[in-house]
């Protein structure tokens, strides 16, 4: 084997390396892109769902639900029936419970809190549906009591909002979303709730 055959093997080999990193290169960076899409969309799909619950909570709702809670107002024993906690109301959140991962901690969390809570929510809007449609008064009282509780985790809710938009528009690197979405306001322009 002479001097020639070894420079002709080391540089088969060379080529060899340098195709094989080029390879592994490309691989990564795909994977890169593919992940970086994959946030883009799941963060975009999380800010349009939250804003949308927050919308239905504050034009539906709310608004009821204040009406119940104050003593003085002459209303049916209960004014609303259509958000009553039986139906989903989070599909979007379901669906991609399981990629929140993509998503850039603390923001997991902050997502599985906010939609505990809505959770809760809902659960306690269904007791208090049961609650509000009874006759006896005991029931009645026990039913505004429990609409103070709900209007207070919702407030709390909604003034979460925000924040978990802004950080799932940053993500999501949509402009569109920017600036259109406050709490207690609608896409139309409903002024916020006293």
């Amino acid at each position: 084997m002479g001097l020639e055959s070894f420079g002709q093997l080391s540089v088969a080999v060379a080529g060899g390396l340098v195709g094989g990193l080029a390879g592994f290169a490309a691989n990564l960076q795909r994977l890169r892109v593919e992940r970086r899409i994959e946030r883009r969309n799941v963060a975009a799909a999380l800010a349009a769902e939250i804003e949308a619950l927050c919308d239905h909570v504050t034009e539906e709702y709310y608004k009821r639900l204040k009406i119940m809670g104050d003593p003085k107002s002459n209303q049916e024993p209960y004014p609303y029936h259509g958000f009553r906690g039986e139906r989903e109301y989070m599909p979007v959140f379901r669906v991609l419970g399981q990629h929140l991962g993509v998503l850039p901690r603390p923001l997991p969390r902050e997502l599985i809190f906010w939609y505990t809570t809505l959770t809760i929510c809902l659960e306690r809007a269904r007791d208090l549906y049961e609650l509000a449609k009874s006759r006896v008064l005991e029931s009645q009282q026990d039913a505004i009591v429990m609409a103070r509780v709900q209007c207070g985790e919702i407030d709390r809710l909604l003034e979460a909002a925000p924040r978990l938009v802004e950080k799932l528009e940053r993500l999501a690197g949509d402009s569109w979303f920017s600036g259109r979405f406050q709490c207690g306001r609608s896409r139309r322009g409903a002024p916020p709730l006293e």
